[in-house]
């Protein structure tokens, strides 16, 4: 019984932490295109988030990131 508990718990936990990595790459690729899109064609940021069709969400996500 407890191991089948612990086997549910694993598979959840790999789940979640898969959906973290995809989520957590998916916006350095957003931010990469960004910069490279903005280096290439002098586009402001709000070009080149408008240009790439960026969600709200991901633009404030993305500012951040490239603001540090």
């Amino acid at each position: 019984m407890c191991v089948k508990k612990v086997e549910r718990y694993a598979k959840k936990y790999a789940k979640e932490y898969a959906k973290e990595r995809v989520e957590e790459n998916r916006i350095k690729t957003l931010t990469q295109n960004v910069k490279v899109l903005m280096k290439n064609t002098s586009f402001t940021m709000e070009q080149a988030f408008d240009s790439l069709e960026i969600s709200e969400t991901d633009r404030t996500i993305i500012s951040e990131q490239l603001e540090v």
